[in-house]
């Protein structure tokens, strides 16, 4: 049995679809005894809905970077949260600044604070996020990721490397497009893989994606891009394929 992870945006979803083409190719793929499923940095509600009305069909979901994983009926098969004394360090550090900031319980979202930031042309905002308000989550203290967004791309990039000077070993930090996400130290998507591998029992694991967050799931798994990948991520690929379907056909082959 083979599984397949596969980034959303900018991967899956491009130019704000999905081809029917990739639908096609993942329905023929599960058919055949396969898992398919997303692996992202999205939350669980940020995901779904865009999921439901692109009729994609999955049998896991990783979101928040590998922060929380579910099966194709939503129930949790593993998450991993934030040291709560950290989350409250990087609140109170951050309030007041010219910076985005918000936390996610692994399915809902609540902004912290906002901010005008610069975004990407190709930039796709969720269909539908849960929301919960400040009390709630921070009352429950159960935060499964944080995001950190400055004014500037290139300034959320500089703060990350800054961030990771000083936090190095307690967390881990995620560059999602444009986006500073910060997860628990053992989360990433490669570690993700190899969770989702245990759960389902196979170590025949083939991953796709595009970004930044991607780059270390593809070295570790041999895994694909796509060909509007950042060049960094096509440098460390197997291959360059033009789709999620193209993948699906190279790896039925082997």
């Amino acid at each position: 049995m083979k599984l397949l992870a596969s980034d959303f945006d900018k991967t899956l979803l491009r130019n704000g679809a999905v081809t029917q083409e990739d639908l096609t190719a993942i329905h023929n793929f599960r058919q055949k005894g396969h898992l398919f499923g997303i692996i992202t940095g999205r939350s669980i509600s940020m995901i779904t809905t865009d999921l439901e009305v692109l009729k994609v069909p999955y049998d896991f979901l990783v979101c928040n970077n590998g922060g929380i994983l579910c099966d194709g009926n939503l129930n949790i098969i593993n998450r991993h949260d934030i040291p709560f004394e950290f989350v409250a360090e990087m609140i109170q550090r951050f309030t007041g600044k010219p910076i985005m900031l918000g936390v996610s319980d692994g399915d809902a979202f609540c902004s912290l604070q906002t901010q005008q930031v610069e975004k990407t042309a190709d930039f796709v905002s969720p269909m539908k996020t849960r929301r919960i308000s400040r009390e709630e989550i921070l009352g429950a203290k159960k935060i499964n990721s944080m995001i950190i967004r400055e004014v500037k791309e290139t300034q959320t990039m500089a703060l990350k490397e800054q961030l990771e000077a000083e936090y190095e070993g307690l967390v881990s930090f995620h560059f999602n497009n444009g986006t500073l996400d910060i997860n628990e130290k053992s989360v990433s998507k490669k570690h993700a893989i190899y969770e989702l591998g245990e759960h389902f029992n196979t170590n025949e694991l083939y991953v796709i994606g595009d970004g930044y967050n991607d780059l270390e799931m593809i070295q570790e798994f041999n895994g694909f891009a796509v060909d509007n990948a950042v060049e960094v991520v096509k440098e460390e690929a197997r291959a360059v394929v033009a789709s999620v379907a193209t993948c699906i056909d190279i790896i039925e082959k082997e």
